[in-house]
């Protein structure tokens, strides 16, 4: 699953108008909007993801890369969402991971849904302008971090293993990402160990 934006409520007020009549009286009520959201709880399906380049589905898993070298893929929701406040969940297993790692990634670059970053290093995402991307690398330690714009390094590079956290361990991690509009705050944990690392980031997306 990827970002939902918060819902909102707004009062409108209307009155009828015609030709010949007078206006009749003003009324109001509250509506709560509801705006497009992206929920995949039995897994993701081809009809609104873009698979690019190596990314593949497997079964209802998004599989990024094989175990070939100089792999690279991204998968994007198609249709675009506001992300002024979200919360978004999602599920990873690493299996028989090398290099180098993943991110999670918010972008309105000018490629849309077929934006691609470089491999290796580049996790797949360095080269894609307006974004933010939250870093899994498993090549340089067990780390994280946030990027911004596409840059090739991210701000700050953080050490997750004191947490116990392991991304070559073959297990399922839950990562819980919530951005309330001043800082994007990461809950990573091993649903096999329990092990759990928090990080708050600040950025204005």
């Amino acid at each position: 699953r990827s970002p939902i934006p918060i819902a909102a409520s707004q009062t409108l007020r209307a009155i009828a108008a015609a030709t010949g009549y007078g206006n009749s009286a003003e009324t109001s009520a509250t509506y709560t909007i509801v705006p497009p959201s992206i929920n995949f709880p039995n897994g993701f399906t081809a009809t609104n993801m873009q698979l690019n380049v190596n990314a593949s589905l497997m079964g209802t898993a998004i599989q990024l890369t094989g175990n070939s070298p100089a792999q690279v893929g991204t998968a994007w929701f198609k249709t675009p969402l506001a992300v002024n406040q979200f919360t978004t969940d999602f599920t990873f297993r690493i299996t028989n991971g090398v290099a180098d790692g993943f991110t999670f990634a918010v972008q309105n670059s000018a490629k849309g849904p077929g934006a691609l970053g470089g491999n290796g290093s580049a996790l797949g995402y360095q080269g894609i302008g307006r974004s933010v991307a939250v870093r899994f690398d498993f090549y340089n330690g067990n780390t994280t971090g946030l990027y911004l714009n596409g840059n090739s390094l991210p701000t700050g590079c953080i050490d997750m293993s004191g947490a116990r956290i392991n991304l070559r361990s073959g297990h399922l991690f839950q990562a819980h990402l919530v951005y309330d509009g001043n800082s994007l705050t990461l809950t990573l944990t091993d649903t096999e160990t329990g092990s759990a690392f928090v990080r708050s980031f600040p950025v204005n997306i």
